[in-house]
């Protein structure tokens, strides 16, 4: 089995041993229910489970630099979505002065983020997350940008000039969330291994509690920020 992972620097000689084919579908890297029970078992506490408890779980997973950094970035980039896809049809029936008709149209221009997904991955696979979340959100803060310039110098478009621009702009701030969405959520099954190696414990689910936390509360701060 030492030689089912390799790479260019790890090549297996022709009187390496393969594992039969089958091993490929039969297997697994998760945790056998025994294992995870023995585990937890050295590991109970007898510690009262309330609402204070759960805070205190979030606390110890968050300590956790790996944690940290994913909840946070998960944490401003969907609240800046949130508060975007909000305030997206007040900006285009107010500032451009156009039906909101034509921002719904905007908006169902998500389909080309999914579009977008394949290249993503290929990005994802030759350069890695720390070159695909860069150029995410850069391409999302450009998007808004030119939206905030058209606000501040107060240019009136034409109703089609208007149109063809949210249209563009709405593009590719779609292919930027896509890619965002996609790289954070290649990012987050690996974040609890990074935890029980630096803990000791099978964290997974207050890891998986803490984040689904965090997306409620960034809905709920954003809807409310903007009324």
């Amino acid at each position: 089995m030492e030689h089912i992972l390799t790479g260019p620097y790890n090549k297996p000689t022709n009187n390496s041993r393969r594992p039969p084919r089958g091993a490929y579908y039969f297997t697994t890297w998760e945790f056998s229910h025994n294992y995870v029970a023995e585990f937890e078992q050295h590991t109970k506490t007898d510690e009262k489970k309330n609402l204070l408890y759960a805070f205190k779980e979030y606390g110890r997973v968050l300590k956790t630099k790996a944690c940290r950094r994913i909840c946070t970035l998960y944490f401003v980039s969907y609240f800046a979505k949130d508060c975007f896809n909000t305030a997206f049809f007040f900006y285009v029936a107010f500032v451009l002065d156009l039906s909101q008709a034509m921002a719904q149209t905007a908006s169902s221009l998500s389909i080309i983020g999914l579009i977008f997904v394949p290249i993503a991955t290929y990005f994802m696979y030759r350069y890695g997350s720390k070159w695909l979340w860069p150029l995410a959100f850069s391409l999302m803060i450009l998007v808004l940008l030119y939206y905030l310039g058209l606000y501040l110098i107060g240019i009136q478009l034409a109703p089609v000039t208007a149109f063809v621009t949210i249209i563009v702009l709405s593009a590719l701030f779609q292919i930027g969330r896509q890619t965002m969405e996609y790289t954070v959520w290649n990012v987050i099954p690996l974040v609890p291994d990074v935890d029980s190696l630096v803990s000791t414990k099978l964290r997974a689910g207050t890891f998986a509690a803490c984040q689904t936390f965090t997306r409620k509360l960034t809905g709920a701060i954003g809807s409310t920020i903007i009324g």
